[in-house]
């Protein structure tokens, strides 16, 4: 039976419902059913494992820094530093180091059920992972699930040749990878190119099995929809209200453009929350110091890092 195994937890909230177990200690790890390495106190080599999945994987040597990358999906991480980077998101910790092993890089199990977000089968033989070709070889429920997969509904902000910004009306922005599966349809059900949609279009998508925990979280989507109706001021405030938070508290720093806050709630969904400024956040709390109270709006679309880092839409200093 499959479990998913989840150890980002955030103080105070509950982003999924999941249960989270203990990770394999020892045994094989297998992809597919063949056997790719051995678990040894709960680590594994990355790199067989990796590659196994489908992931290119790198090694700099200089920095003791290894890249693993697939598709949209690009992860980052350092031997003997608890921080994996997803595409362009601050290091976030996963509570454990790699270490290298025989002049290899290491790292625990958790990291492919978590980071990767994963499903895993574990009994006391070790490990198994399902990649998602021999999922869909395997599930002859596969057609039935696509068909129940729910619409989402949002608009479109900036577009290029394979990547479109959509403003999810519930989680806020996603960036979609368009890729040649994914099917592109106009209102009448004509088949569209992403260079026929417009910005501020409403637009019904469905998303990919796999969202990118990066900022803003990325997906493959199964089907786009422009249904040509545009919203008039489609990224302007009224949009940005509909999919935001709202945090009181105290900067307890800002550097690199991440502001850190504690909320002045200690019942607040998110107690404390990283925020990331960009070009488009408005308030003079970009510019906080520690110990400034500040005011800030930000993105629903959150990480499930300790604590949670999301876009801030905006912030302002309280007098």
């Amino acid at each position: 039976m499959k479990k998913k195994i989840c150890a980002f937890m955030i103080a105070g909230a509950i982003l999924c419902q999941a249960c989270a177990v203990n990770a394999a200690s020892a045994g094989s790890v297998k992809v597919d059913g063949a056997e790719v390495a051995q678990i040894t106190d709960g680590m594994v080599p990355v790199r067989d494992v990796a590659q196994a999945l489908g992931y290119e994987v790198e090694w700099i040597a200089d920095s003791k820094t290894v890249t693993l990358a697939k598709g949209p999906i690009y992860v980052t991480f350092t031997v003997g530093v608890d921080g994996y980077t997803f595409a362009k998101t601050a290091p976030m910790p996963m509570g454990f180091v790699p270490v290298i092993i025989d002049g290899r890089t290491y790292v625990k199990t958790e990291f492919f059920t978590d980071a990767l977000d994963l499903d895993a089968a574990e009994d006391e033989n070790g490990i198994s992972f399902v990649t998602e070709n021999a999922q869909a070889e395997t599930d002859d429920t596969d057609e039935a699930q696509d068909e129940a997969k729910t619409v989402r509904e949002g608009t479109a902000a900036d577009i290029s040749a394979n990547e479109l910004s959509f403003m999810d009306d519930e989680m806020g922005e996603v960036l979609l990878i368009v890729n040649e599966d994914t099917e592109i349809t106009d209102e009448n059900g004509a088949s569209i190119n992403v260079s026929d949609i417009e910005q501020g279009e409403v637009l019904e998508v469905v998303y990919g099995d796999a969202m990118m925990d990066s900022l803003p979280p990325r997906n493959n989507p199964v089907s786009i929809t422009a249904t040509g109706i545009i919203r008039e001021n489609a990224l302007g405030d009224s949009d940005k209200e509909a999919v935001a938070g709202v945090i009181s508290g105290t900067v307890q720093s800002n550097e690199d453009g991440l502001i850190h806050v504690v909320s002045d709630d200690k019942d607040a969904e998110y107690p404390e929350i990283v925020l990331a400024v960009s070009d488009n956040t408005q308030g003079d709390g970009v510019n906080a110091v520690k110990g400034d109270k500040v005011e800030a709006s930000y993105s629903l679309a959150m990480t499930r890092s300790i604590p949670p880092q999301a876009e801030a839409f905006s912030i302002s200093i309280l007098k």
